[in-house]
């Protein structure tokens, strides 16, 4: 709607958005949600809006901060170090988190792991160099390709996904795996 048609009242309280905004004057605002709903917003303090109207034109909006009990973060690194007093110490262990692991590795039970050191825990990511090759751009050479085995094709495979060869535990894995089905 267009700001013209409200601009003349002395305050406008628009619906709300997640993040407090004036639109187009200080008197026309959206108030902001109370609490971090994503965390798209883990950065954004959230406030109470107290209005205090007097005589026509007379206007003053003051921001109260709200502090969450249990804030809403990102933790990032490798999970042993993590998951070390030093480091969980630095903060409330209850706060909302989103994990981002770096491990190279697996790791077993992970969400077990976190979750007893920071019980809040909302979600794991896993950043490292196997997730971060991006295959979209590779091209496939055919006449390549039909000329290798499903063994080396798959291996080539590998290669590209993970950015390293395969050990040769795994090259016996995958060799079983070709030699008992009609791969």
């Amino acid at each position: 709607m267009d700001v013209g048609l409200v601009e003349r009242f002395d305050y406008v309280a628009l619906g709300h958005l997640h993040g407090a905004q004036s639109v187009g004057a200080r008197h026309i605002r959206y108030c902001g949600s109370p609490l971090k709903y994503s965390f798209s917003e883990m950065a954004q303090k959230k406030a109470a809006t107290l209005v205090e109207l007097g005589d026509k034109g007379s206007l003053a909006v003051t921001t109260l901060p709200l502090m969450p009990l249990h804030d809403m973060r990102e933790i990032r690194g490798d999970i042993d170090i993590l998951l070390t007093e030093q480091v969980a110490s630095l903060a409330d262990r209850n706060d909302y988190l989103s994990v981002v692991l770096t491990n190279e590795g697996e790791i077993i039970d992970a969400h077990g792991k976190i979750r007893s050191v920071y019980p809040n825990m909302m979600n794991i990511k896993i950043e490292n160099t196997h997730t971060s090759v991006d295959i979209s751009t590779i091209e496939a050479n055919v006449e390549l390709v039909e000329n290798l085995s499903t063994f080396d094709l798959f291996g080539e495979f590998f290669l590209t996904a993970q950015g390293t060869t395969m050990n040769t535990e795994q090259m016996e894995i995958v060799r079983n795996l070709l030699s008992e089905g009609d791969v």
